[in-house]
């Protein structure tokens, strides 16, 4: 995988455009249910079947999309909190489905992005979103940087740095989990030149509520906030890399693919 930007062929000279589809899952929680992370497989090709029957270019998926794992089936002191043992983690059937969502990207021409745990030279592993381009080729990894408590003290390692990539001319990077909170991250995106950040979590929409994972991942373009995972149906909406608009949308049942959003700049 690289960080080297590279790109598909804009629909257009005057004007960059992709249509992103955003998809919400079923949470699934237990590290150890091999069954479960194949359910989770079934289930996420499904619905980048359905993000390419509405045109869609490219779509976004929660965080540990798979599993976010619970923190208290894999403490090593279990049921207290302890250091996680990732030895009981499915590495396995995870590695198994990640292969599929491979091949079902290169058969319908979709980039992907797709949160999952990958393991390094590190004790601990990363919580990444992986970009599987339109070839089914891993593209380029973002390791979370920002980590929660838990995260940061008993489960994962920190990543390092940003992650860029390029679809029909535009550029996006990452966010996840609790990086909405920080507001340094996606101003620096924002001074790199970034047209749009893609932002994949498994929390509430809102972050003062409550803590139980809900499996929303939505994008966000500079100077117009969020545009959170939409519910409802209706035909794709237009957004642009400009303008103060705020959106705050949201998912209100889980394994669905909302509309996609026309993501666009004008060239100059």
């Amino acid at each position: 995988m690289s960080t080297t930007p590279t790109s598909t062929t804009p629909t257009s000279t005057s004007e960059a455009v992709v249509r992103l589809a955003v998809a919400q899952t079923t949470t699934r929680t237990d590290p150890t249910d091999g069954a479960a992370f194949r359910a989770a497989g079934v289930e996420i090709r499904e619905l980048m079947s359905q993000a390419h029957d509405q045109r869609a270019d490219l779509v976004l998926f929660p965080e540990a999309t798979f599993c976010f794992p619970d923190k208290r089936a894999l403490s090593r002191t279990a049921p207290e909190l302890g250091e996680a043992d990732w030895s009981r983690f499915d590495w396995a059937t995870l590695t198994d489905e990640l292969e599929l969502v491979r091949q079902h990207a290169r058969s319908l021409a979709l980039w992907t992005v797709i949160g999952a745990q990958t393991r390094t030279a590190e004790a601990r592993p990363r919580t990444s979103l992986l970009v599987i381009d339109a070839q089914g080729h891993d593209h380029v990894r973002y390791d979370e940087r920002r980590l929660s408590r838990t995260k940061d003290t008993l489960m994962y390692a920190r990543g390092a740095g940003p992650a860029v990539f390029e679809v029909n001319g535009l550029r996006f990077r990452l966010a996840s989990g609790l990086e909405v909170l920080f507001d340094d991250i996606f101003l620096a995106y924002e001074d790199a030149g970034v047209d749009a950040v893609l932002f994949a979590t498994q929390g509430p929409p809102n972050p003062e509520e409550s803590d139980h994972p809900s499996g929303p991942a939505w994008p966000s373009w500079p100077h117009s906030s969020w545009l959170r995972s939409p519910g409802g149906h209706g035909a794709p909406t237009e957004a642009r890399a400009a303008g103060p608009a705020r959106r705050s949308l949201r998912l209100r049942t889980r394994a669905r693919v909302c509309p996609p959003h026309v993501v666009g700049r004008q060239a100059i």
